[in-house]
């Protein structure tokens, strides 16, 4: 029995002196051959603006028009000789070849072309490596890369100078795939996301160095030279590249293979280990680089498949984020060195993620983050011709899009070479290359697609991200895992735990128990959620509703001795004439802040920009979604304590900071880290109090903490009663916060979180802490960790089964329409009439009853009718509320309107979101229970994000977001209807018992208890209220 390569690297150093020079050397070649010649069409290929010609006849315009004005277009309606190409900036292959109009899309096939190169290329490239060997693919593909290069700088026709282009394509295709791989084997299990992940820092530094030279050389020709030069280095590399010793024994060379091996020990200093290399099966070496392979089983299929999709998707986005770079307005140089900078703590992101969560993980949350980046995009490309909208455009598709796009894509590289065994990784990445630059061709008329519809392409990348992300989630972690060598491997060593998720799989039982000795809601407790009803209440709840009262907007009157502007009186949201000035000059009107300011009056976010006032509170949700998804992760690998002191101190201080933002832009930016620490920490807030609490009382801090959200917003209508300045309301609803900084002395860790941590020292030292404050005598003996023996359930068992598939699909989407219409009815307080402080006020008031009676309805009817019944009102109040909203001028009907959509949606709704939350918790077993109902949270995020853009869709026409509630309602009642009930039936365990127990009707031979009794069962649903955050 021989040792394997794996066992070798670790002796002689798996990521030592060896791999740091090799890293050296491709990292020079991804620099000057790979990524500076593969994005250098982003500035060869741009396209200048215009002028008329002097004394044209037909062209009578003045001025200099660029990509975006108005203008831009005329000169295709006239003769080609008026006009000209203002080249005093730069000049480009479009002015020299006259590639605008009829032939525009010509500079898109320029980069099309290029990558349909590269797809040839990684076809070929991962065969021939294979076949010949990593080193001479690398070695000769990239010189030849950069002959090419030096060429196509002097070509003088078109069609010449797209073939050069091509035949770049073709070598970095061959070479990088080849030089990736190369790099890869060489490195031992442990260090492999890390290499493989450091080798994009030389891509990123290629784009800035293209974004330095390209601002220095404005020629195209010369741009095209000095960027080709440094590259024929290369052809002293030779002497410095070494051949892969995988590669090496996969072709039953092991002579060769153990040289090599020996030449990385003497450089690291290391002892070479005794003994024969081991070989993989002869029959499978046989037979190599066969794309047969990919397909020679139902798993191999299944990984092949999804990663070649995966690939595209991911190199879609990427290439078209970055061939986008300017197009919008700004200095395009500055934007492509700001979006290529912004890939340096993106990999970095990627790299601690690849090690903390894993590649699969790592991979989705990329791709999940870029799908919404492009929704919300949407609502930013309604006007390109103001400058807010081009920033936010920047902001949000160039900058957030291209963070997460580029972690995907760094990870998506590691991923794919852990989930391909040996004899078959160069085919597997090299064809998953392929598919990507099906992507990376289609990127360039993504963009193009701008032309025909502006939110055509946000459409097509969230739709084919958001299917991505669902394929990936299908396959599964390699993390930890051994490097497969074999087509056997795939099918017969499925990955193994680490010893994290070993850990994880700890549950100390007997911590039920001391806490029944000690007080498992005593003293302790209490003062435990004291302190976590003020986060909840200034941290969390104040500051996720503040945004009701700062982007309200205010009334407006005519200017006085205004000519354009000759009505009288001022005007409210509303009011017959209240859409009226957006058709005068600006100067003409004004705001009427005599009764309150707001961040809409602050930076005039009305007419054409309207829709900005909204996005500040669905950026804000943006970043809540972001914050739950990372903090369960963050909450799980560093504590629960550490993550809610420093996320709620994060919170206040971004918040505060927020009231002193003189830049609109950098407001939004602070109020979307407000709710990504919101999200993080208010996460780990209801498990810290969850998990210091007894059995019997699990769920009465779900119902305390509901009340102190409710008192939040009680206080947050008192305060902007008060105060009516917006930075005022700001600092004073920021301020209290502050003394979170304090809390650190008060919060405990979680003793559960410490036993699973393998702490169990620390975990008997809170518990004791517990034991004293209660004034109880703590037990004699230690805490056990019992290992349970049932595995732990994933994401993916959400989907195990057709039963299991029903009850998470309907639970998010009655999670999202909740949530939505829950945000909808809060965030339109005031906006039909009647004083806003008021309405809100009530609105919030009505949340108690709407709780009790939420309690009392689920001890009768059961969890299923309770939320159905709230969802059955909301959608009759917003059906009636249609005929309302005939006449706004009428104060009767403004009146019922407030009536039936605000108070009784509200009152409903409340009952509604109150009863998912016992309803999601009962609905999926134990083993699953936290990644469904965290899962679901996370959708309810989306319905969130949706509620502000649903009250601003009354600008589009005055029954249209009631339409919407009332569809989503109706159809979400009937999903919920098709779930079973869950009442009096007893707790879900485990996977099977999902299939093999109906909570339809239970029965007492069902159950292994007594049913509950009437006094206990009303108490259990006291304790089985959640809160709305």
């Amino acid at each position: 029995m021989g040792i394997t390569v794996d066992d070798v690297m670790e002796k002689i150093g798996s990521y030592n002196r060896f791999q740091y020079r090799l890293l050296l050397i491709c990292g020079f070649i991804k620099t000057w051959s790979d990524g500076l010649q593969m994005m250098l069409p982003t500035f060869l290929s741009v396209e200048p603006p215009w002028r008329c010609k002097a004394n044209s006849s037909a062209c009578n315009l003045t001025g200099i028009f660029k990509p975006g004005d108005e203008n831009y277009s005329y000169r295709c309606s006239i003769p080609r000789d008026d006009w000209e190409f203002d080249t005093s900036d730069f000049t480009s292959t479009v002015a020299e070849w006259d590639l605008v109009c009829n032939v525009s899309a010509l500079s898109v096939l320029t980069k099309a072309l290029m990558f349909l190169g590269y797809m040839i290329g990684v076809l070929f490239g991962g065969v021939l490596s294979d076949k010949f060997g990593r080193k001479p693919i690398v070695y000769w593909l990239t010189v030849l890369t950069n002959v090419f290069a030096l060429a196509a700088a002097f070509i003088k026709i078109y069609w010449l100078y797209v073939l050069c282009r091509v035949l770049i394509g073709i070598g970095v295709g061959n070479s990088a795939l080849a030089m990736y791989v190369l790099v890869f084997e060489y490195v031992g299990k442990c260090h492999r996301h890390v290499i493989g992940t450091t080798l994009f820092y030389f891509w990123i530094l290629s784009l800035m160095v293209l974004a330095l030279f390209a601002w220095l050389i404005r020629e195209w020709r010369t741009l095209a030279m000095a960027a080709a030069i440094p590259g024929l280095l290369t052809i002293f590399f030779w002497w410095f590249l070494p051949e892969s010793p995988r590669w090496l024994l996969a072709h039953n060379r092991p002579k060769e293979a153990r040289e090599n091996l020996q030449k990385v020990a003497d450089f690291n200093r290391k002892q070479m280990p005794e003994g024969d290399l081991e070989q993989p099966d002869a029959k499978l070496t046989q037979r190599q680089g066969d794309v047969r392979d990919l397909f020679s089983s139902m798993a191999m299929t299944k990984r092949t498949l999804i990663l070649w999709f995966a690939w595209m998707v991911i190199s879609l986005v990427y290439y078209a984020v970055s061939f986008s770079a300017g197009d919008y307005g700004g200095n395009r140089y500055l934007v492509f060195f700001l979006t290529s900078l912004i890939e340096i703590p993106s990999n970095w992101t990627c790299i601690k993620l690849n090690h903390r969560i894993g590649r699969k993980k790592s991979t989705v949350i990329g791709v999940v983050v870029s799908f919404f980046a492009s929704l919300i995009a949407v609502f930013f490309q309604r006007d390109l011709k103001n400058t807010g909208f081009m920033l936010a455009n920047i902001i949000m598709a160039q900058g957030v899009a291209k963070f997460f796009i580029n972690m995907s894509f760094s990870s998506i590289y590691v991923y794919s070479s852990e989930l391909f065994p040996t004899v078959v990784r160069n085919v597997g990445t090299g064809t998953s290359s392929a598919a990507a630059r099906i992507g990376s061709m289609l990127a360039p008329y993504v963009v193009w697609l701008m032309r025909i519809h502006i939110l055509l392409p946000y459409s097509i990348v969230a739709v084919l991200a958001f299917v991505c992300a669902g394929l990936c989630f299908l396959l599964p972690e390699t993390k930890g895992t051994a490097t497969l060598e074999t087509m056997d491997s795939v099918n017969n060593n499925p990955p193994e735990l680490t010893d994290k998720e070993h850990l994880n799989k700890i549950m100390g039982l007997t911590i039920d128990d001391f806490l029944e000795k000690i007080g498992s809601f005593g003293r302790f407790q209490y003062k435990l959620l004291f302190f976590c009803g003020f986060m909840e209440l200034f941290g969390a709840g104040l500051q996720i509703m503040i945004p009701t009262f700062l982007s309200a907007e205010p009334p407006w009157r005519c200017k006085a001795n205004s000519s354009a502007c000759n009505l009288t009186g001022i005007f409210k949201p509303g009011d017959d004439k209240y859409n009226y000035r957006c058709s005068i000059p600006r100067g003409d009107w004004e705001f009427d802040t005599n009764e309150f300011n707001s961040v809409v009056s602050e930076w005039d976010l009305v007419c054409d920009v309207s829709a900005l006032s909204a996005l500040t509170k669905a950026v804000m949700f943006l970043g809540y979604f972001i914050g739950v998804v990372f903090g369960g992760v963050l909450g799980d690998k560093f504590g629960r304590k550490p993550i809610i002191y420093f996320m709620f101190c994060l919170n206040n201080i971004a918040a505060l900071a927020a009231s002193f933002a003189q830049a609109y832009w950098v407001y939004v930016l602070l109020r979307v880290l407000v709710g990504f620490f919101i999200g993080v920490g208010g996460l780990g807030l209801y498990v810290l109090l969850v998990e210091y609490v007894g059995k019997r009382h699990r769920h009465v801090v779900g119902t305390a903490l509901f009340y102190f959200w409710v008192l939040s917003l009680l206080l947050l209508a008192l305060l902007a009663y008060l105060i009516r300045d917006w930075r005022t309301l700001s600092i004073v609803g920021a301020a209290p916060g502050l003394l979170h900084i304090f809390f650190w002395w008060f919060l405990p860790e979680s003793p559960r979180w410490l036993l699973a941590n393998n702490k169990p020292n620390e975990a008997m030292t809170e518990l004791n802490k517990v034991a004293e404050f209660n004034r109880k005598e703590m037990p004699v003996g230690d805490l056990e960790q019992k290992e349970d023996k049932q595995r732990k359930g994933d994401f993916r068992d959400l989907f195990s089964s057709v039963t299991m598939t029903k009850r998470t699909l309907t639970s998010w989407f009655a999670w999202m329409v909740i949530s939505l219409v829950y945000y909808a009815v809060s965030f339109s307080a005031g906006n039909y009439g009647g004083n806003r402080y008021l309405v809100f006020f009530l609105i919030s008031l009505v949340e108690f009853p709407s709780n009790w009676t939420c309690i009392f309805l689920c001890h009768k009817i059961g969890r299923k009718k309770t939320t159905v019944l709230g969802l059955v009102v909301a959608f009759i109040s917003s059906v009636i509320a249609v005929f309302f909203q005939r006449d706004l001028k009428n104060t009767g009907f403004m009146v019922a309107n407030i009536i039936m959509a605000q108070v009784v949606a509200k009152f409903f709704i409340n009952m509604s979101f109150s009863s998912i939350y016992v309803y999601s918790s009962e609905l999926f077993p134990t083993v699953i229970r936290s990644v469904g109902v965290g899962t679901s949270s996370a959708a309810a995020r989306i319905g969130s994000m949706s509620a502000p853009y649903i009250n601003w869709l009354i600008s589009v026409h005055i029954i249209l977001p009631y339409t919407i509630v009332a569809v989503l309602t109706f159809i979400c009642a009937v999903l919920c209807f098709l779930l079973p009930e869950t009442k009096d039936s007893p707790t879900l365990e485990n996977m099977d018992s999902v299939n093999s127990t109906s909570a339809e009707e239970p029965t007492d031979e069902k159950l292994p208890f007594e049913p509950c009794k009437e006094k206990e069962d009303m108490g259990e649903l006291l304790l089985s209220q959640s809160y709305p955050a």
